[in-house]
Parts: C-alpha cells; structure tokens; sequence
C-alpha cells in the first residue's frame, strides 16, 4: 500500500521544466512549407507514375533449381519452370526430368531419355 501511494505521489509531481536554448532549434517560417499543402505526401496523386516493361524474353534461366528443402531426413526441391515457382518431391517429375535424390544443396535429376543430372542451387536445366 505504501508503495503504491509513494508511486502516485511520484506521478503527482511536477516535473522540472526545461530551460529552452535560443539559438535551439526553431521551426521554419509557414511561408517555407507551402510544398507540404500543395504536396500531400500520403494522397494517392503524388505517386509516381508507372512505366510500362516490356516482358523479358524467356531463357533458360527461367528453369532452374531455386532451392532446396530439408527436414527430416526428407527434402524437395525448389524450381522455377518458365517463371513459375514449384516445389518437386524425389519420384515426382516436371519439364520431363525425373527428381531422384536430394542432397544439401543439390537435386539429383533423371531424364526420361536416360540422361542424369546433379543440379547445384541456381543452376538451369538444360
């Protein structure tokens, strides 16, 4: 109880006012903030207009191994084919390879025309 009263005693007092410095800071005069009125920074006109891109023309870049996924003992890989994420577990197949086996870092890949592949992350398919 005594503790409560010495913490509301404490908040009741005034605190000390601080001597302001004249050269302190100042604010500048409202003639020199007429960008702010005529400028609202958060009115959906101030935004910047958009530039049409033209898209990129696809390479082989866009099918690549973009990761790897391990937990468990169990793993899948991270592909991007033709510029759209997908997540392969071993057995599964995309772009007509075959995931076999993952390792830290790498997907091992099998080729329905026999071919094999050890693709390290970032790295294209052929």
């Amino acid at each position: 109880m005594k503790t409560l009263l010495s913490a509301l005693l404490l908040l009741l007092t005034p605190l000390p006012v601080l001597a302001q410095e004249e050269t302190g800071f100042a604010l500048p005069p409202v003639s020199d903030l007429t960008a702010i009125v005529e400028r609202p920074l958060f009115v959906p006109s101030r935004q910047a207009t958009a530039v049409p891109v033209a898209p990129a023309a696809r390479t082989a870049a866009d099918r690549r191994l973009i990761g790897i996924v391990m937990r468990g003992g169990q793993g899948a890989a991270l592909l991007l084919l033709d510029g759209t994420p997908r997540t392969l577990a071993p057995g599964e197949m995309a772009a007509d390879w075959r995931l076999t086996a993952i390792e830290p870092g790498a997907a091992l890949l099998s080729h329905a025309d026999g071919r094999h592949l050890r693709l390290t992350v970032g790295q294209a398919l052929p």
